[in-house]
């Protein structure tokens, strides 16, 4: 019998979970609503809330720290009501979700 000397070593595994960003809450919703998202790594991040017909309703550009991070945005913030869109452009990737104003 041949046996190999095989040993793993897990000490050097780096595993990276990729940016999230979570579904609004509430949703839908009147007054407030939160955005929350998970960043892999900390960087320049930018948020953009459209209408179903593509106009840009809302940007938010900042620098956010790795990990969990929300923003909240108020019905006054944004011109339109009805179904939204909301993307995510992160160093890692792009997201996004809908989102639906009550007016």
């Amino acid at each position: 019998d041949n046996f190999l000397n095989v040993q793993l070593d897990f000490t050097k595994t780096v595993v990276s979970k990729p940016s999230q960003l979570f579904q609004n809450t509430p949703n839908p919703f009147k007054e407030k609503t939160t955005i929350g998202f998970q960043l892999a790594q900390t960087g320049p991040v930018k948020i953009e809330i459209f209408n179903l017909q593509g106009k840009q309703l809302k940007v938010i550009e900042n620098n956010f720290d790795k990990g969990y991070n929300e923003l909240s945005i108020h019905k006054n913030e944004l011109n339109g009501n009805g179904v939204l869109w909301y993307r995510m452009q992160t160093l890692d990737g792009i997201y996004s979700r809908k989102m639906v104003l009550l007016r």
